[in-house]
């Protein structure tokens, strides 16, 4: 079969995303967090480019990573992270009417 959670557990889950555009999903590894907001993002959004999971490292001591840094080099360039958050970021803010979810998973491996 396919996917089963509580209606508890989603009833918490989106009374918590009304009440504020961030949830920390806590439990032991592999009990479904990353699936259960995987599957209300890919349930409340039009398309898949609305969303995106990004692995967060153990090594990430700060915002580069995540959002990317500028050229020391060449200053008028700007030098973006592969995983896309940026790109996402962006589209989010162009279009403000829709849901955008950044899903960033296994931050209990790593010391955020």
């Amino acid at each position: 079969g396919g996917l089963q959670f509580s209606k508890k557990l989603i009833d918490r889950f989106v009374a918590s995303l009304a009440t504020k555009p961030f949830v920390i999903l806590t439990g032991l590894s592999g009990s479904g967090k990353t699936k259960l907001a995987q599957t209300f993002a890919t349930w409340i959004c039009e398309k898949e480019n609305q969303f995106c999971i990004v692995p967060v490292g153990a090594d990430w001591t700060n915002r580069e990573p995540l959002l990317g840094y500028s050229n020391a080099i060449d200053q008028k360039e700007y030098v973006k992270p592969e995983n896309g958050i940026l790109d996402l970021l962006i589209k989010g803010k162009e279009d403000p009417y829709k849901p955008y979810f950044i899903i960033l998973d296994e931050m209990n491996l790593s010391h955020v």
